[in-house]
C-alpha cells in the first residue's frame, strides 16, 4: 500500500471527508449547543430514588457551559466526526 499512489489517494480522500462534515458546521452556523444545554439544566436525569443523578454535571452546565457558550459551539463541530 506505501508505493501504492492509487491506494494513497483513496486513504487520503477518505480521512479528509469526514473532517470536513465539521468544518461545515463552524462555518455554516448551523451549530448551536445552548439548546441542549439549557434543556440539560431544566430537566437534569434523575435516579431511582428521584434525586437529581449528575448534579455536578447539571452545576457545570450552569456554571461553565453555558456562560462560554461561544466556546463549546466553536469547539464540538471541530471534534465531532
Amino acid at each position: 500500500m506505501r508505493n501504492n499512489i492509487i491506494a494513497a489517494g483513496i486513504l487520503t480522500v477518505l480521512l479528509i471527508y469526514p473532517g470536513s462534515a465539521g468544518w461545515n458546521r463552524l462555518t455554516g452556523g448551523g451549530f448551536d449547543v445552548s439548546v441542549f444545554l439549557r434543556e440539560a439544566v431544566a430537566n437534569p436525569a434523575k435516579g431511582s430514588v428521584g434525586a437529581v443523578a449528575y448534579g455536578w454535571y447539571v452545576d457545570f452546565f450552569k456554571q461553565v457551559a453555558l456562560p462560554n457558550v461561544h466556546i463549546f459551539n466553536s469547539v464540538i463541530p471541530l471534534t465531532a466526526g
